[in-house]
């Protein structure tokens, strides 16, 4: 079964280039928050992450928060939300029954308040390493718990609980069928944040990896370029071990199986070049780089 998929864009937050590729200039790019949408025939709309929301403002305007918005400082206009661009599409927020969060961070969730009718997927390994931090010390993941919405452990199914499913995707051997018809299949990418994960997409447009932020840049699994230490000083459940064979999962990946598209969520340059083979598939994903 084949899914349509758009890329989605909302907001975005600018830094140093260097700390997405090491050799980068010592200039400010714009890192564009992208979220998936899917299509699917029987389960309706599918979201794979949320990108930014006007939430996100609200959530940092007191300490210790706002100490992430210094550091990340982010740019959303309320017309953009996905939830905006969903509505521009011609469905019905309640059309969107799924939102599949490949980690925690506030780029990811910055929009989840926005569905309040749809069921969260996630690893609950991602869960639990945010779930019981004090307001500093999540901030300091990166983490910011008033973008959750307040039912959110009352809609969130643990893929966990399902029997993972044998692939053949080059160096992933396995992972979670969401759906039970391969449309779907959410595979660990750790690294960046615990339990993060990834999803496959069988889409109408080729096999895609939608890959969160296994890396920030395509040049990081393509050259070997990783991003700046600096940019992970500060990311409590950041493992450097597992982000470097995440980065070198992604380059076997991209060897032994070049047909599949891989789409880091903050890489301008990747949805440039998505959405220049597919122009009706993004919206608000042009990137300043």
């Amino acid at each position: 079964m084949t899914l349509n998929l758009s890329l989605l864009t909302a907001g975005y937050t600018e830094q140093f280039a260097f700390f997405a590729e090491r050799d980068g200039p010592l200039k400010k790019r714009r890192f564009p928050a992208t979220a998936g949408l899917l299509e699917h025939p029987k389960e309706g709309l599918v979201l794979f992450d949320t990108a930014y929301s006007p939430f996100f403002h609200d959530a940092t305007r007191r300490f210790p928060e706002r100490i992430h918005a210094l550091v990340t400082p982010v740019t959303i206009d309320p017309q953009d939300t996905v939830a905006a661009q969903i509505v521009r599409k011609g469905y019905a927020i309640d059309d969107v029954r799924h939102v599949l969060l490949s980690h925690f961070h506030a780029d990811h969730i910055g929009g989840a308040r926005l569905f309040p009718k749809a069921t969260f997927v996630t690893r609950r390994s991602a869960f639990e390493a945010v779930k019981h931090r004090s307001r500093l010390s999540g901030t300091f993941a990166g983490f910011l718990k008033a973008l959750l919405p307040s039912d959110f452990e009352s809609r969130v199914r643990f893929v966990d609980d399902d029997v993972k499913t044998a692939l053949d995707l080059g160096p992933f051997d396995s992972g979670f069928d969401v759906f039970r018809d391969g449309s779907v299949l959410l595979v660990d990418l750790p690294g960046h944040a615990t339990g993060q994960v990834g999803a496959f997409v069988d889409s109408s447009q080729g096999p895609v990896l939608l890959a969160a932020d296994a890396a920030w840049s395509e040049r990081n699994y393509t050259e070997g370029v990783h991003p700046h230490p600096l940019a992970h000083v500060v990311i409590r459940n950041f493992d450097g071990h597992d982000y470097r064979e995440t980065i070198e999962k992604l380059s076997a990946l991209r060897k032994a199986r070049p047909d599949v598209a891989i789409i880091p969520c903050h890489c301008g340059r990747a949805h440039a070049a998505w959405n220049d083979g597919h122009p009706s598939a993004g919206e608000s994903a042009t990137p300043h780089e």
